[in-house]
């Protein structure tokens, strides 16, 4: 079997390395540089890789046996001839994937505390480390596991597209991670044009925060709005749809409010929000329009295009505009005020009577007139 990764577009290969692994199997790594705009010259460029990183990754001994079994080859006396083998020295990163794996398949937990030790005090490329996270949560007991913490906070040589953090955190949080520390770890994507265990990762992370630290994840949300789009994957929006959930509990809405005002308001989020980002559609207007309220009091002034985008107001909330207008607080009642327009195209009778009845200092303004005894200008 001949496994091939390519990055070719219009690109010359300049460099390509192949790793032969035995039993049928060989891995080619092919690095290109791109031509120039008329297609003919090829001026030096940077690769996307560099041929150590092309080595490591046609290297790992995955490619080989990854998604088989290896259970059947656990025997009694395993775990002592792995232990002679860490006694005696490892050669390298593929031996170490080998023991990892070996020791999980056969519930090796006397080799927790070894592996631990190796998987932290040493420096190995981030598909070993992986290797050994995944042996280390299916046999460390939880004092092995703390100490993985810090392999959470490798830089860019060992963890280059955060695979080790990803693995981390999902085997600690949230039994032995506090919701404090993950969100103190998560940093942009190095490369979000990738989807690897750290994408899969953001894109699962809020269902797994707990109730009581969505105030929290919501406040460092909206802290991170200026990263874009791309920085965090789909967590922020899904953690719009996990404020809402909690909307009702306490120090909720207001945070909620700051990450969808943030959302819908900054240009590093131009797709945001499709139809399936506004979890609120449809839902009572009891928990609706104190949102409504919450969000425009974080938009720009008067900016009612973007709250009616969002869909936290419609026609039928016309009537409650109108009566609640004169007490809501600044910015919130300006913003709002100029919402009534737009959703009062064909007013029911009972909101023209509202209407009608309006003094000149009611908050929402434009002329209306009516007959007899003589046209009234109403601020609506």
């Amino acid at each position: 079997m001949i496994i091939a990764a390519t990055a070719e577009l219009a690109c010359v290969e300049a460099l390509a390395i192949d790793v032969d692994h035995g039993g049928g199997t060989a891995v080619q790594i092919d690095v290109p540089t791109c031509l120039a705009w008329n297609g003919r010259t090829n001026p030096p460029t940077h690769m996307a890789i560099t041929a150590a990183q092309a080595e490591q990754i046609a290297a790992n001994p995955a490619w080989g046996v990854s998604g088989q079994d290896l259970r059947a080859l656990a025997h009694p006396d395993l775990a002592s001839q792995l232990a002679d083998h860490l006694a005696r020295g490892l050669s390298g990163p593929a031996e170490f994937w080998w023991i990892t794996m070996l020791a999980a398949a056969g519930a090796c937990r006397s080799l927790a505390g070894d592996l631990t030790r190796l998987l932290t005090g040493t420096s190995w490329p981030a598909w070993a480390r992986r290797a050994g996270l995944s042996a280390m949560t299916a046999l460390g007991q939880d004092q092995d596991l703390l100490q993985l913490k810090d392999l959470a906070r490798l830089g860019p040589d060992t963890d280059p597209v955060d695979s080790v953090l990803a693995d981390v955190i999902g085997a600690l949080y949230p039994r032995l991670m506090s919701t404090a520390e993950v969100l103190s770890l998560l940093r942009p994507q190095r490369s979000p044009e990738s989807f690897g265990p750290y994408a899969v990762l953001l894109s699962r992370l809020s269902t797994r925060i707990p109730a009581a630290d969505i105030p929290a994840a919501l406040s460092w949300a909206a802290g991170r709005v200026h990263d874009g789009e791309d920085a965090f994957g789909d967590l922020l929006p899904q953690l719009v749809r996990r404020g809402w959930e909690s909307v009702t509990s306490p120090g909720t809405r207001e945070l909620l409010a700051q990450l969808t005002a943030g959302l819908a308001s900054n240009h590093s989020w131009p797709y945001w929000p499709r139809q399936d980002d506004l979890p609120w559609l449809g839902h009572s207007p009891a928990d609706r329009r104190p949102l409504a309220v919450a969000v425009a009091g974080n938009l720009k002034p008067g900016d009612a295009y973007t709250l009616l985008r969002l869909g936290l107001l419609d026609p039928g909330d016309l009537g409650w505009m109108l009566r609640e207008l004169p007490g809501l607080p600044m910015p919130a009642q300006d913003t709002i005020a100029r919402c009534v327009s737009p959703l009062a195209p064909h007013p029911q009778a009972g909101e023209a009577d509202l209407i009608l009845g309006m003094d000149t200092v009611h908050p929402a303004g434009l002329p209306v007139h009516r007959r007899a005894p003589a046209d009234t200008y109403c601020r609506l």
